[in-house]
């Protein structure tokens, strides 16, 4: 569905309100025992980003094979990534009921400007992805090669077995050439020691060979498997969407038990809160595992102040 969407509007643009976003609490307020029991928002400005969608190829040998899309967002302004943002765009990408408009507005050097953060941003985000994968490739190519070391050395000693067991059918055969009374019969063993002497000389040529690369350890198979198993990523923007988007001031009344309280946090739709929020009391950072609570008519972290 989205790479349909990009196909449709490689270049749109997309204008949000809090008609179109539903709010979005952080997990610090959610996640704790606070309830909102009354909110309202009140944008003051337009802020502008470009949300990028990518199609993203992590390739080695087929068991790594990964292909999926990605979106970016960057705002305009200070071309910080906005993770939120990108996810409402892709939340609206999905929705078939939404069309975007064709791009507008957007100046090339900006667009531009724009992408290669983005790029730069989705590379940050896969490079945990891409160094698992390269391990696992890794790994893979060291039993490849373990596997074909064990070969070498089995087939080293075969050789050898082989060498020596043509050695002792050559001996008989020139015994049959010493002692042969008809000339027909010696005529043939002659042929026959040749064909064996031929065949003796290939098998120590294999095995000169199978020697050396053992002793270099394997340089030629190590580098065939080693480009086998190299890594490719490719990162290719498929589509690009201007993005306008509120900003301005979210109110809410929080209450925990019988105390209510009231705080104004900077919101912009669909991107969410945009500031850090901190414990009143200790200056904490607020988060998911340190969700705000009410004490004594302060905003506190429920981990890290709440008597």
């Amino acid at each position: 569905m989205l790479e349909e969407a990009a196909d449709r509007t490689p270049v749109g643009s997309l204008s949000l309100t809090d008609d179109d976003v539903k709010i979005r609490p952080p997990l610090w307020l959610t996640d704790g025992p606070v309830d909102v029991v009354d909110r309202s928002f009140t944008p003051y400005y337009d802020r502008r980003a470009v949300c990028v969608l990518f199609h993203a190829g992590i390739e080695t040998v087929s068991e790594y094979q990964r292909e999926e899309l990605h979106a970016v967002a960057i705002d305009l302004n200070d071309h910080e990534e906005r993770p939120r943002l990108a996810e409402t765009y892709l939340e609206l990408a999905n929705d078939e009921q939404r069309e975007l408009d064709e791009g507008r507005g957007i100046d090339e050097r900006a667009l531009a400007d724009a992408l290669d953060a983005a790029q730069t941003a989705l590379e940050n985000e896969l490079a945990s992805t891409v160094q698992e994968t390269r391990e696992r490739a890794t790994r893979a190519a060291e039993v490849e090669l373990d596997e074909y070391r064990q070969y070498a050395h089995q087939r080293r000693d075969e050789l050898a077995d082989e060498i020596d067991s043509l050695m002792t059918r050559i001996e008989e055969v020139s015994e049959t050439i010493d002692t042969a009374s008809e000339q027909e019969e010696r005529v043939e063993a002659l042929r026959k020691r040749k064909d064996l002497q031929a065949e003796l000389d290939d098998l120590r040529t294999e095995l000169d060979d199978m020697t050396t690369q053992i002793e270099a350890d394997f340089p030629e198979k190590r580098r065939e498997i080693r480009e086998r198993h190299a890594l490719t990523v490719r990162l290719r923007p498929v589509a690009a969407t201007a993005v306008s988007y509120e900003r301005g001031d979210l109110d809410l009344t929080l209450q925990v038990g019988e105390t209510t309280l009231s705080r104004s946090y900077g919101y912009a739709v669909g991107t969410g809160v945009m500031e850090e929020a901190t414990c009143e009391r200790c200056g904490e950072q607020l988060t998911a595992e340190n969700p705000l609570t009410i004490d004594a008519h302060r905003a506190v972290g429920e981990d890290c102040c709440e008597d």
